[in-house]
């Protein structure tokens, strides 16, 4: 099966992902191998970012194998905010529980 992704569907499929990768791996001290899978997609998917006009968003360090937000992405990228509200929310709503 092919999909075809406009750059923008593209660009919020990689803000779902980072919000997924986020709420899955945010306590892990280390990876699990139930979580492989989704890792491994994310990494499928973040390899097409040079081609999809992200090429800023992220970088390819060889040595670990992995795609990494750059720090101008990651502090600017609607899915942090997004992040930080649950987070924030989540926090109240246990804090008052």
């Amino acid at each position: 099966m092919k999909i075809n992704f406009t750059k923008k569907e593209y660009a919020a499929l990689v803000e779902m992902i980072l919000t997924a990768d986020w709420v899955i791996h945010a306590h892990e001290t280390e990876r699990k191998d139930e979580t492989k899978p989704y890792a491994d997609l994310r990494k499928k998917v973040l390899s097409y970012h040079k081609e999809m006009g992200m090429e800023e968003a992220f970088q390819y360090v060889a040595e670990d194998d992995e795609y990494y937000e750059t720090a101008d992405y990651e502090m600017n990228s609607p899915h942090m905010a997004l992040i930080d509200e649950f987070s924030e929310t989540s926090f109240w709503e246990t804090l008052a529980t």
